[in-house]
């Protein structure tokens, strides 16, 4: 029983580290106490809230933290869409259990479900699945994995 306490633990340590990392909770917790340092004020926790909603450096951070940190859909939603995707793929009598690399881009080209379930990744996810390296059968494993590295880095507006 306590394996599974301290899988889950480090489940959720994992997750909050990735998110105070991409949402710069060190640098605003720096502000915060900045100027709780300084200014000293009487009512400390009004003070503070007044600086996360007003300082213009905090408001620089979580502008900038947009930009970078991974949209928040939880990863098994993405799975799932990402499964939903191959089934629209091989969708068929014979409902094969890979496809060749060049049929896999080509339906990515033209799935509407990959436009609809990811509009800002899909051109990514598709450019994945175009690299030589990519292997010469794709899976239902193997198409979720490679996509969810594209699904991993950061949308940037064009």
């Amino acid at each position: 029983m306590p394996t599974k306490d301290v899988s889950r633990n480090e489940a959720l340590l994992s997750s909050m580290t990735q998110y105070s990392v991409g949402n710069y909770v060190r640098e605003v917790m720096q502000v915060m106490m900045e100027r709780v340092i300084k200014e000293q004020p009487h009512e400390p926790l009004e003070f503070l809230i007044n600086v996360v909603r007003n300082d213009p450096r905090i408001d620089a951070l979580d502008t900038e933290s947009r930009f970078r940190r991974m949209d928040l859909r939880r990863v098994a939603t993405k799975k799932k869409h990402l499964r939903a995707v191959f089934a629209e793929m091989v969708r068929g009598k014979d409902r094969p259990e890979s496809i060749p690399r060049e049929a896999c881009v080509d339906k990515l080209l033209a799935s509407k479900c990959l436009r609809q379930a990811f509009p800002h990744h899909a051109q990514d996810i598709v450019q994945v699945f175009g690299k030589k390296d990519t292997p010469k059968d794709v899976s239902v494993d193997i198409f979720v994995a490679l996509s969810m590295t594209a699904l991993a880095r950061p949308f940037a507006l064009q």
